[in-house]
């Protein structure tokens, strides 16, 4: 049960600060006309943030050992889209000096990479539950 618990408040607070960091904690450039390609890298985010909610609410609610693993998976690959997205999917400003590289991209990428990390330590923990429970 802790576990569970643990690994939702995990996918919850990603989700929380993608969908509302780059608006209020680390801003990301101002909005101009035409908009600029970090812009929508963080309206892409919002559906990855969107996608962990799902991830959390999921985890909550499943019941063995195989709907957490899928739940996992799918919140890995979810996660590496958080990273993908501003490093090479979409990008941002061409100066090394604009805030969304200086202060939003390196937020979104440690938001990113401290998901995954968690998220593979525990389908590692899942996956040798699930072995254990094979063998008797």
């Amino acid at each position: 049960m802790k576990n569970k618990i643990f690994i939702s408040v995990v996918y919850t607070a990603a989700a929380v600060l993608l969908l509302a960091g780059p608006h209020t904690l680390f801003k990301v450039c101002e909005l101009t006309e035409p908009p600029m390609k970090c812009w929508w890298t963080v309206r892409a985010e919002t559906g990855t943030a969107v996608l962990l909610f799902v991830s959390a609410g999921l985890y909550v609610f499943s019941s063995t050992t195989r709907e957490k693993i899928y739940t996992s998976i799918f919140a890995a690959a979810d996660t590496i889209f958080v990273i993908l997205l501003p490093f090479v999917l979409i990008g941002g400003c061409s100066m090394n000096t604009m805030p969304c590289r200086t202060v939003t991209f390196p937020a979104i990428y440690a938001i990113g990479i401290i998901t995954l990390i968690v998220t593979a330590g525990n389908l590692i923990v899942l996956i040798m539950k699930s072995g254990r429970e094979h063998l008797h």
